[in-house]
């Protein structure tokens, strides 16, 4: 049975790549930026993780890539930072087929998203999720929603 492809994307430095670490490996680690695309495998649940460069310079090229054949979309967003909220509904929702996408806000242990943007997100219809790549919480809900979908559309 092939892997389910699980397309990773969002702004440079909202946590894409220690979320996929943290899945994959169930541990968190420090990283650098990506350059390109990072693999990781859920081997228990039998999914490649994607993990694509948020620079301006992949977008194009990693899209194309990236969603042929993707079974399922993560965008993320950081609690932090309130631009990456916009960005999501300005670039990468408009990239990907919404049917098949789940929102992350990561670092909610570094500051709880506000009221209005996670708002905003809400009005997209897709799941939300609230977690930290860091302490772990919300990782559980986000893998119960990530199987739950799969599952529903094999």
């Amino acid at each position: 049975m092939r892997s389910k492809k699980v397309v990773i994307l969002g702004d440079p430095g909202v946590g894409k790549t220690t979320l996929a670490k943290r899945l994959s490996e169930k541990a968190f680690k420090e990283v650098n930026m990506t350059v390109g695309i990072e693999f990781h495998k859920v081997k228990e649940e039998n999914l490649l993780l994607w993990d694509l460069a948020g620079q301006e310079k992949f977008v194009e090229v990693l899209k194309e890539l990236a969603s042929d054949r993707a079974d399922l979309f993560i965008i993320v967003a950081d609690s932090t930072s309130p631009r990456t909220f916009e960005s999501v509904l300005e670039r990468w929702i408009k990239i990907v087929d919404k049917k098949r996408t789940i929102l992350v806000v990561n670092k909610v242990d570094l500051a709880e998203p506000n009221d209005e943007d996670l708002n905003m997100l809400r009005k997209l219809s897709v799941p939300l999720v609230k977690c930290s790549s860091k302490t772990g919480e919300g990782l559980k809900d986000l893998m119960m929603i990530i199987k739950g979908y799969l599952s529903d559309n094999k």
